[in-house]
């Protein structure tokens, strides 16, 4: 994934509408990508984490909110992520994959299932 985003390996990377990810003008409007949930610092809020993504993006404060509510973390943006389980985590990670509302998104293990059981066996 990381090569795909042309952040380590040989070559640029995989190609976004015909650009090189690092060549992309407004990177976080194209390709939302999330390789590690547990990035954030923990003692920021969530809320403040998105804003600081947002602000170094040139994206307008009121799409941190519209995020948060959208994933279901509105009413715990203000905690510190280090209180958060891993599934929130998770969420806040999802959530500033889609502050950008890019076209496409990458996702590496985004989710860890609770369970080993097979779905297709029931």
């Amino acid at each position: 994934m990381r090569c795909m985003l042309g952040s380590i390996g040989p070559t640029p990377g995989a190609l976004v509408r015909r650009s090189a990810y690092r060549q992309l003008s407004s990177p976080l409007h194209e390709v939302g990508a999330l390789l590690d949930a547990g990035y954030v610092q923990p003692g920021r809020s969530g809320r403040n984490h998105l804003r600081w993504i947002a602000a170094s993006n040139r994206l307008p404060r009121s799409r941190v909110e519209e995020v948060l509510e959208l994933v279901g973390l509105l009413s715990v943006g203000g905690r510190r992520v280090k209180t958060y389980s891993l599934g929130m985590r998770q969420r806040l990670g999802l959530a500033g994959v889609l502050l950008g509302d890019p076209h496409t998104v990458v996702l590496d293990e985004p989710a860890r299932a609770r369970s080993r059981r097979n779905p297709l066996d029931s």
